[in-house]
């Protein structure tokens, strides 16, 4: 029986990764990580992993390690989700009407998110940050937990313009696939879409809210003068990073040239998320942990 579940826990888990994000401690102690996986998704045996916790959509056929890691993010994601139990009910028509509202927010950097946060949990949507996890390239995710949508941003690119392009991304999904993620329960943003669900649409949807094309042309022959890009985000209430930004993802390969040139202007995304972003995975009690962000984004 030992060796059997040793055997399950080699097939789907990788073990390297779990042991480099703290998660455990032994690569070889089984028993003792059977335990740690058992007490952190709450489940009655190690062969439950599969099926008491949200099951990813993958190919079928050998699952890599970049897989097996994606699929403990889901599953752990989904399971801290559970837990926070938004009790507020959702309300698209006062999702659509605090939309609009959230942009000026970005020009507060070190609040500006967790307000912003606070209210989307008021009307139902639950957002949290969590740290990338290795081998993985989840920039965000929507998640539907009891009939609520969640957001998850992970701190990827550690970029404050692209914290802000992802929250926006992942609203345009509630807004406008509810109900292919009520079927399927979740989306990830930055692998292949397998629910089909309109990717442009949400990169164009964020972008508009934030820092349309329109005002982008109209700053373009100013963007190398930082005082007049400074003044024209403080007129249209975004942060510059976000012009930057865009400017440099605009400029596709010669973005590599240009980069060292606007970096500075490129602020980490931690001066935002350090309040709130929530790594339940190296501690002994994650409850604790998600209790904390509970406290933190409900009040």
């Amino acid at each position: 029986e030992e060796n059997r579940k040793a055997n399950y826990i080699a097939r789907n888990f990788d073990l390297d990764g779990l042991k480099s994000m703290g998660f455990i401690k032994s690569k070889t102690d089984f028993k003792a990580i059977e335990e740690r996986i058992i007490k952190f998704f709450k489940i009655p045996s190690i062969f439950d992993y599969d099926t008491y916790v949200a099951q990813p959509l993958f190919n079928k056929g050998k699952r890599s390690d970049h897989d097996l890691m994606n699929k403990f993010w889901i599953k752990s994601a989904y399971s801290n989700l559970e837990e926070i139990n938004n009790p507020n009910d959702f309300d698209a028509e006062e999702l659509k009407k605090l939309v609009p509202k959230i942009r000026p927010y970005s020009r507060l950097e070190k609040n500006g998110l967790l307000t912003v946060v606070r209210a989307l949990y008021i009307v139902g949507v639950t957002v949290i940050v969590q740290k990338h996890v290795p081998k993985t390239s989840v920039k965000g995710a929507t998640f539907i937990v009891n009939g609520k949508p969640c957001i998850i941003i992970t701190d990827y690119y550690d970029r404050y313009d692209l914290l802000w392009f992802t929250l926006f991304h992942e609203i345009c999904h509630i807004l406008y696939d509810m109900e292919d993620l009520k079927r399927n329960r979740y989306h990830l943003t930055g692998y292949s879409d397998l629910l089909l669900l309109n990717e442009d649409r949400a990169n164009h949807f964020a972008r508009t809210m934030l820092f349309s094309d329109e005002k982008m042309d109209f700053i373009l022959p100013n963007i190398g003068n930082p005082f007049v890009v400074s003044k024209y985000a403080e007129d249209n209430s975004v942060h510059e990073s976000i012009i930057y930004g865009f400017y440099l993802y605009d400029n596709g390969d010669k973005s590599r040239t240009l980069y060292p040139k606007y970096k500075k202007y490129l602020i980490s995304s931690e001066i935002a998320t350090k309040p709130i972003k929530m790594n339940a995975w190296t501690t002994e009690d994650p409850t604790e942990e998600i209790k904390k962000i509970v406290e933190l984004i409900s009040n």
